[in-house]
C-alpha cells in the first residue's frame, strides 16, 4: 500500500486489511494475478468474491515507459464508472507512474550510497559521505547503525525487508535516515542530533519500529523470530561501517541467545562482545571448557539442560527446581553425575564461569548440543564480518563478504 484515500461508499476486507497492514495478503495477490492484472496495459475489472470479502474493483495498471510499477485500485462493484469517467482515471496514472519510478530510481540510488558507506573500503566511505552531502540526503551530528534480520535462515525476505524500510521511510522526518535491504538483513544509518541517551533512545526506537515492521510483513502473526540490534554512535559519517559491523554482531548474538532479548546493542552485550570476535573454529577446538566437552560427549541430555538451567540461575537450587519442574533430589542427581563426568565440583567459581562461558558459546556458534536439529546460529555466518572490524578506517582494508557477496556492491 502506497498511499489511499477516504472513501464514503461501502468498503470489503480487503481494502481495510490493506491499509491496516499496508499490504494485501498473499492469498489475495495470488487471487489477483489471475486475472491477468501484471501482463495489463488497460484498465480491467476484477469481479467480487464474497469468500475473500473482496468486493469488484476497477484495476488500473501503473507503468513508466511499459515498466509496471504498480496498480491503481477503486471500489466499484456496481460498475458505477463510466467508460470516459474509467479513461479519465486511466489518464491519472500516467503521472503516478512518472512519481513511482523517480522514488524507485532515489531507493536504487540510496542504497548504491548506503552500500558505500559500510563498506571497509575507506576510500569508497568517503567518496559516499561527499555524496550525501551533495545531495542532501542526512542531516545530523551523530550518526549509528541498525540491522534487522529474521533468525530462520532460508526464509525469503530481502523483498519484506525492501518494503519494511520503505513503510518505515513514510513516518521518518526527512533526511533523517537512510537505508539498504540486503538478502538477509535490513541496515539502517539514524542521524541523530547529539550524542546524548535521548538522541540513542530516539534511534533504538526507530529500529524497534523497523523490527515490528518486519516481524508482522514476514508472517502477519510473529511466528519467525526476527530480531534487531544498534552499532556504537559515531561522530563522523565516515565511521559508520564499524557501527554497521557491530551492529551485525549484535544481531547475531541475539538471533542465538535468546534470552539476549529480540532488540540489543554493541554496548550492552558484555562479555559477549569478546566472544563474538572470535572466529567461530578457534571456539569449538579451544576455547570450550574439556570438562564440558566431557559432559557433552556422554550424551544424556537432561543432565546437560539441568546443569545449564542451574549455571543460568546463579546456581539457586529452587530457582533452576522450579523452572524445570523437577524435585530438589533428582536437580542434585543430575548435578552429580555432572561433577563425576568432569572430575570437577560446582561449588567452585572458577568451574562454574567456565562451563557457563562454554554453554554460551556453544550457543553462539550453532554448535550446542541441545540445539541439534533446530536452524543454525545466524552468528555462524559472521565471521567475514568480524575480521574486518579491525582494519576499519586503515588505507588497504580489504573488503569484506557475506554470504559470497562483497558488502560495498549495490545488493
Amino acid at each position: 500500500m502506497v498511499t489511499f484515500c477516504a472513501q464514503n461508499g461501502e468498503i470489503d476486507e480487503v481494502r481495510r486489511a490493506s491499509i491496516l497492514r499496508r499490504r494485501a495478503s498473499p492469498d489475495i495477490v495470488e487471487w489477483y494475478a489471475q486475472f491477468g492484472i501484471h501482463s495489463a496495459v488497460e484498465p480491467l475489472r476484477v469481479p467480487a468474491c464474497p469468500e475473500k470479502g473482496h468486493l469488484g474493483r476497477l484495476c488500473i495498471p501503473v507503468r513508466y515507459q511499459e515498466r509496471l510499477l504498480g496498480f491503481l485500485w477503486l471500489i466499484d462493484h456496481e460498475n458505477r464508472l463510466s467508460d470516459s469517467e474509467v479513461l479519465d482515471v486511466a489518464a491519472a496514472s500516467a503521472p503516478i507512474g512518472l512519481i513511482m519510478y523517480r522514488a524507485e530510481l532515489e531507493a536504487r540510488m540510496e542504497a548504491d550510497v548506503v552500500n558505500h558507506l559500510l563498506s571497509p573500503s575507506q576510500e569508497l566511505r568517503h567518496l559516499a559521505v561527499q555524496d550525501i552531502a551533495d545531495g542532501e540526503l542526512l542531516k545530523g551530528s551523530a550518526y549509528v547503525v541498525g540491522v534487522v534480520q529474521p533468525v530462520n535462515p532460508g526464509v525469503e525476505s530481502a523483498g519484506i525487508l525492501a518494503d519494511a524500510l520503505w513503510e518505515l521511510g513514510l513516518a521518518q522526518p526527512s533526511r533523517s535516515l537512510l537505508r539498504v535491504a540486503r538478502r538477509d538483513h535490513a541496515a539502517i544509518v539514524v542521524s541523530l542530533a547529539d550524542t546524548s541517551t535521548h538522541s540513542r533512545k530516539h534511534a533504538r526506537e526507530v529500529i524497534a519500529t523497523a523490527r515490528r515492521i518486519v516481524a508482522s510483513q514476514l508472517t502477519g502473526d510473529g511466528s519467525i523470530r526476527t530480531v534487531a540490534a544498534l552499532g556504537t554512535v559515531q561522530g563522523e559519517l565516515v565511521d559508520v561501517a564499524t557501527s554497521y559491523h557491530q551492529a551485525r554482531l549484535a544481531a547475531g548474538v541475539s538471533g542465538a541467545i535468546s534470552s539476549m532479548g529480540d532488540i540489543t546493542d554493541w554496548e550492552t552485550l558484555g562479555v559477549f562482545r569478546a566472544f563474538a570476535l572470535l572466529p567461530s573454529s578457534v571456539v569449538n577446538s579451544l576455547v570450550v571448557d574439556p570438562r564440558l566437552r566431557a559432559i557433552i560427549d556422554d550424551g544424556d541430555v537432561e543432565v546437560l539442560q539441568t546443569l545449564e538451567t542451574y549455571l543460568d540461575n546463579a546456581g539457586s537450587v529452587k530457582r533452576t527446581a522450579d523452572s524445570l519442574f523437577i524435585h530438589r533430589a533428582t536437580l542434585y542427581y543430575r548435578l552429580g553425575k555432572a561433577e563425576k563426568l568432569a572430575g570437577m565440583n560446582l561449588q567452585d567459581g572458577e568451574t562454574r564461569l567456565a562451563l557457563h562461558l562454554g554453554f554460551k558459546l556453544l550457543r553462539l556458534i550453532g554448535s550446542h548440543p541441545l540445539a541439534a536439529g533446530q536452524h543454525p546460529s545466524p552468528f555462524a555466518e559472521l565471521a567475514a564480518v568480524a575480521s574486518e572490524i579491525a582494519p576499519l578506517g586503515h588505507p588497504g582494508s580489504s573488503v569484506a563478504t557475506i554470504d559470497g557477496t562483497a558488502i560495498d556492491q549495490p545488493a
